[in-house]
């Protein structure tokens, strides 16, 4: 069953057969065993922040059953019979629908608290506004911005070399006026909240990049953009901006193999994080896959709903 329809009492009741007992879940939240208790009576006691733990926590346990090479396979046979040239630079309308959604839902993953009505104006209109900050308001004009910009590039076949020079090019245009390091390769150590992974040296940085730019300058298959996104995460080369600017490298990547951008926003982050540290962490890049191709349906069907459900398979991520 897909995660995203249960009830929080009913994801912490299944948690709670999976880890035997109220202390083990309650470790495994980073919460007191309290707040277990208390959040099985009454789920409107959980904060958005809990939510998410929950979340991963429920996709961690339950949405990592085998998932085969096979299964991928099938799906991007499925992709390939959507004709998605409804998606081209003459359908002007629908390229800015997409570069709205997929731009919403990357801010949405970094933060939860960003209403979309506020998205809307911010992007709509070139002017400061009284109930935004200016990093805020920079956080959804650059990142509008910079997709719009790559997605038209990759309709035209103009999105240009996959280089370091380009990379950091990008990334300056996503953080600018945020950061002062906008666009400059991080040089300590950086850590991500909520995993043990272990990332790039900051020493390694720029020949690591190199290598990057050189394995996906040239990618076929969802196989290919999932391994590409799992690595480029885990060199996490700049000190901010990584997961918002590895799915804006993703989107393009999709337009460049013939498919519209995977649409990852706040109803499917759970999973996301879950997929994505397990392809890290274990090198198999087959669940993060079959998530990406998931995505990409869920975006198709905002764009040409009744066309895009897919039969249940047992073991795919989020059932």
């Amino acid at each position: 069953m897909d995660y995203r329809t249960l009830s929080y009492p009913a994801k912490l009741d299944r948690l709670l057969e999976y880890h035997q007992t109220s202390t083990r879940l309650a470790q495994t939240l980073g919460v007191s065993r309290m707040s277990v208790v208390n959040w099985r009576d009454d789920d409107a006691r959980i904060k958005e922040e809990n939510r998410l733990k929950i979340d991963i926590a429920y996709c961690r346990a339950f949405s990592l059953a085998e998932v085969s090479a096979t299964e991928v396979i099938a799906l991007q046979k499925r992709l390939a019979d959507i004709d998605f040239g409804y998606f081209s630079l003459v359908e002007e309308h629908l390229v800015q629908e997409v570069v709205r959604q997929v731009s919403f839902g990357s801010l949405e993953v970094e933060n939860s608290s960003v209403a979309q009505a506020t998205f809307d104006r911010t992007v709509q209109g070139a002017e400061l506004m009284a109930d935004l900050d200016r990093r805020a308001w920079l956080e959804i004009h650059n990142q509008h911005a910079l997709n719009q910009k790559l997605i038209h590039d990759a309709l035209a076949g103009q999105v240009g070399t996959l280089t370091p020079a380009n990379i950091r090019h990008w990334h300056y245009a996503l953080m600018q006026g945020i950061r002062t390091d906008a666009g400059e390769y991080s040089r300590s150590r950086r850590l991500i909240p909520g995993t043990d992974l272990v990332l790039t040296d900051a020493r390694d940085i720029p020949e690591e990049m190199e290598y990057w730019c050189r394995c996906y300058q040239r990618v076929a298959s969802l196989f290919d953009i999932a391994r590409a996104h799992a690595h480029f995460e885990l060199i996490h080369p700049f000190g901010n901006g990584n997961g918002r600017f590895g799915r804006l490298l993703m989107a393009a990547q999709c337009l460049t193999i013939g498919l519209i951008p995977p649409l990852i926003n706040k109803a499917n982050k759970a999973l996301y994080y879950v997929v994505l540290e397990y392809a890290q962490k274990t090198g198999n890049e087959n669940p993060l896959a079959l998530f990406l191709g998931d995505a990409i349906l869920a975006l198709h069907g905002k764009l040409h709903p009744r066309r895009t459900k897919r039969p249940a398979t047992n073991g795919t991520p989020g059932h």
